[in-house]
């Protein structure tokens, strides 16, 4: 049985409780003020309903996102796999955290100028230009005739098999190429569709946005891990991780230019060497 006083300190942790999600969501905001609507940052009551719901949409999604996305890490990029350093697998941790965040805004804004009834070709008016552009299926460059004269010595036959020889296997490449972005939309996919359906209400103008955010997520993603996987095989100081993104960027551009320059040169004098025998 409860006496008065019970029931006041249970008002007080009820009170506590709301002070801590009102913390909670308020860090939230502050997390990601820039990618937000600018009205939901700078009048944040009159939107709290919208701002709830993009806040629970978050929660609910970012744990299973963020692991779909590291589990392509390691087959992405085999030397994350072996790493031990507490700091640089911090770093390795946020590049799936910051994509899957940065993705579920992006689809959060999409679905809220939705709701809006925001036309998608009158906010961006640059849509066609982008649909052209992520419109096109990444294709392989085979080569056909045009190079025929590049082989004059092979007879017709000779050069068909050719042909056929090095098709097959700029095919094969361009699938290996390609293959990490198709599992990187799929993962996202896997996680996104059978748990956010407000994507079936999406007209064919915001699904090709939506596309598009799925892509720049890709994007993100290679580009972040990219900057992590040369640090490692370049055997950079872990003081280096402490660097502006921007600084440490150009610093591996550099050692990536000086090997290919000391790369050319071993060949150019092997080159030299070979025609002088």
């Amino acid at each position: 049985m409860f006496n008065d006083d019970d029931d006041f300190d249970d008002d007080d942790d009820d009170e506590d409780d709301n002070d801590l999600f009102e913390s909670d969501l308020d860090r939230w905001i502050s997390n990601f003020e820039h990618e937000l609507p600018k009205e939901f940052v700078s009048h944040p009551d009159a939107h709290q309903i919208e701002l709830d719901i993009f806040y629970q949409n978050y929660n609910s999604l970012i744990t299973p996102l963020t692991k779909a996305i590291e589990r392509l890490l390691p087959r992405h990029y085999p030397l994350f796999e072996d790493e031990l350093r507490p700091k640089v697998i911090e770093r390795i941790n946020k590049i799936a955290k910051d994509t899957a965040s940065t993705t579920l805004i992006g689809l959060f804004r999409l679905v809220y100028d939705q709701r809006s009834g925001v036309k998608i070709r009158e906010k961006y008016t640059d849509f066609e230009t982008l649909k052209e552009w992520y419109a096109r299926s990444p294709q392989p460059q085979f080569i056909g005739n045009e190079y025929r004269s590049a082989a004059p010595k092979l007879t017709d036959q000779e050069w068909a098999e050719r042909v056929i020889e090095v098709n097959e296997s700029i095919q094969e490449e361009f699938d290996e190429e390609n293959e990490p972005r198709v599992e990187f939309i799929d993962a996202l996919q896997s996680v996104l569709l059978p748990n956010y359906r407000e994507i079936e209400n999406l007209n064919s103008d915001e699904l090709f946005a939506y596309a598009i955010i799925l892509s720049q997520g890709y994007s993100d993603y290679c580009n972040d891990a990219w900057l992590i996987d040369c640090f490692i095989e370049f055997k950079l100081p872990i003081s280096d991780l402490d660097l502006p993104e921007y600084d440490l960027e150009k610093k591996i551009v550099a050692i990536k230019a000086k090997r290919l320059e000391e790369k050319n040169s071993r060949l150019a004098e092997e080159t030299q060497a070979n025609c002088e025998e």
